[in-house]
């Protein structure tokens, strides 16, 4: 469903006009004839920068920040959830090498935020800590829009997604409205049919699997036809 977030602003003598999908707005831009001509995904605070970086000629990429999985974890997250399949629903599975515990969701930054996050990621203070996974439900009983396995801890994750929020709010990052709740997206629903609410049911329905949380990771995400491609701009190890 999207909301209006603000109206009509200006980018370069283009119209634009900002929708909220999901977590991160929209920006939609249209010129003197009503076409559209680019849309970019980027945090509210940052339609300045983000326009001053494509002025500039800066790299621009589509950023986030995460807890990453041991490969053995996320194929037993997957194997969980091998059952998606029998549904007539429209799903989208996560391929396993895509799972991760996201902390926070950036949108687009330039290369300088990029070691500005950088710097501000190796203040983190943390130890090595065990998290244990599932069971797997829907973001809601009916009619869900992601599948998900719940992740369970001591309250770590939960710190570090506030420690990061409070880190990147100096450099113009809004803190997260909603409270954190971590987990571990296995697919997406495009579109629904009555029978995903009993195969989501039939899933474990219990903690299945459990491992040692030991790194957080700034990922860069690019898009492509196929998926997306995430790769590693920078870490910081816990120890």
């Amino acid at each position: 469903m999207y909301s209006i977030w603000k109206s009509f602003v200006n980018y370069d003598c283009l119209d634009a006009i900002i929708i909220r999908e999901d977590t991160a707005p929209v920006i939609r831009r249209y010129n003197k004839h009503g076409i559209r001509s680019l849309w970019k995904l980027v945090r509210p605070c940052h339609r300045g920068l983000y326009n001053h970086a494509i002025k500039n000629g800066d790299e621009v990429v589509r950023a986030f920040i995460a807890l990453p999985l041991p490969s053995e974890i996320q194929q037993q997250i997957a194997l969980a959830g091998e059952e998606l399949k029998r549904s007539r629903a429209q799903i989208r599975r996560v391929a396993p090498h895509l799972m991760h515990i996201t902390l926070k969701f950036l949108g687009e930054i330039s290369s300088d935020q990029t070691g500005q996050i950088t710097a501000a990621l190796q203040t983190i203070s943390s130890h090595p800590f065990r998290i244990e996974i599932g069971p797997i439900r829907g973001n809601k009983k009916r009619d869900p829009r992601v599948i998900w396995t719940v992740v369970s801890d001591e309250g770590q994750c939960r710190d570090l997604a506030d420690q990061v929020d409070q880190l990147l709010e100096p450099l113009g990052f809004l803190p997260e409205k909603r409270a954190f709740q971590p987990h571990i997206t296995v697919a997406r629903v495009r579109e629904q049919h009555p029978d995903l609410n009993q195969i989501i049911a039939s899933l474990p329905q219990t903690r299945f699997c459990f491992c040692t949380i030991d790194r957080c990771i700034l990922f860069r995400s690019d898009l492509h036809q196929d998926g997306p491609v995430y790769s590693e701009l920078a870490g910081v190890r816990f120890e």
